[in-house]
C-alpha cells in the first residue's frame, strides 16, 4: 500500500466513486464521505477505502466528518465531488429557501470541509495541488 492517502468528499458520486476505484486498484489509501449508503460504498469498503456517513446540509455532521477524517492518516489531496442540482426551474418561480440549502451544500460546506482539514494536509511535497 502507498504511502499517500486521498480523501473523497461524496465519495459515493459517480466521480468519487471511480477515482476511488482507481486510486484504489493501484495501492493508494482512500477516506471520503457519503450520504446514503449505496452498493458504491460496499464496493469501496471491500476494496479498502474507510467511509464516514456524512449529510452536507447538516454542519454538526460535517464537523463530525471533519473530526474523524482528521484522526485518520495525514492527507495528499482532497478531492469535493458535491454537487447538488436542485432547484431546479426558472428563478422567481423557484423557492428561495431551497436556493439557499443549494448554496450551503455546494459552497459553504465544501468550504467548511477544507478549512477543517487544512490543518491535517500532508505537506512534504506542497508543489503538487492538493485540493480538486
Amino acid at each position: 500500500m502507498s504511502n499517500f492517502h486521498k480523501i473523497i468528499i461524496s465519495i459515493s458520486s459517480d466521480i468519487g466513486f471511480y477515482l476511488a476505484k482507481d486510486w484504489l486498484s493501484n495501492g493508494i489509501r482512500v477516506s471520503g464521505t457519503y450520504r446514503i449508503r449505496t452498493n458504491h460504498c460496499d464496493e469501496l469498503e471491500q476494496l479498502g477505502a474507510k467511509l464516514i456517513k456524512c449529510d452536507l446540509s447538516n454542519v454538526k455532521s460535517i464537523d463530525d466528518s471533519i473530526c474523524k477524517l482528521n484522526k485518520l492518516q495525514k492527507w495528499d489531496n482532497l478531492v469535493i465531488a458535491t454537487g447538488s442540482q436542485e432547484p431546479i426551474g426558472r428563478f422567481i418561480d423557484c423557492n428561495i429557501d431551497s436556493w439557499s440549502n443549494s448554496i450551503n451544500v455546494n459552497f459553504i460546506s465544501q468550504i467548511r470541509f477544507i478549512h477543517g482539514l487544512l490543518p491535517n494536509r500532508n505537506l512534504k511535497d506542497s508543489s503538487i495541488p492538493s485540493v480538486l
